[in-house]
């Protein structure tokens, strides 16, 4: 964050010391709540996707008491085709579970199920087709 430069008294921002120790806990306060949420977040896919996924990264921002707070992450995960539309079919539906795992979903969460959906749909597909082209002689 980037603040008023100049000396406090002249400054237009200028507050009282213990207003600004009350702003400065409140932005610490909302900063480990935030920090919270985005690692459960990111946790959630990690756990549901387990060996499908890579490492968590996470953004960071240092509060104001000089400490690293998360901001933002993300998790990948391989949404690659099995060997055979079987394959792809539970690699797919175990992708759908990661992504939809937290308990609020964000748009790229649910854009990765939606292709995972897809992909899942497509393995059906071929699946069904090779079982009408198995014959049977009697």
């Amino acid at each position: 964050m980037i603040g008023v430069v100049g000396f406090p008294i002249l400054s237009k921002s200028y507050k009282p010391s213990n207003q600004r120790s009350i702003q400065t806990q409140q932005e610490i306060n909302q900063l480990k709540a935030i920090d919270q949420d985005v690692r459960a977040h990111e946790m959630a896919h990690k756990i549901a996707g387990g060996d499908l996924t890579g490492p968590v990264n996470y953004k960071y921002v240092v509060g104001p008491n000089g400490k690293k707070y998360a901001v933002g992450g993300d998790v990948s995960i391989d949404v690659s085709p099995g060997p055979t539309p079987q394959d792809t079919i539970r690699k797919m539906e175990r992708v759908i579970k990661a992504a939809l795992a937290p308990v609020d979903p964000s748009a790229q969460d649910r854009a990765v199920a939606a292709q995972a959906q897809m992909m899942l749909e497509q393995a059906q597909i071929e699946l069904q087709k090779e079982g009408s082209n198995i014959s049977v002689y009697a």
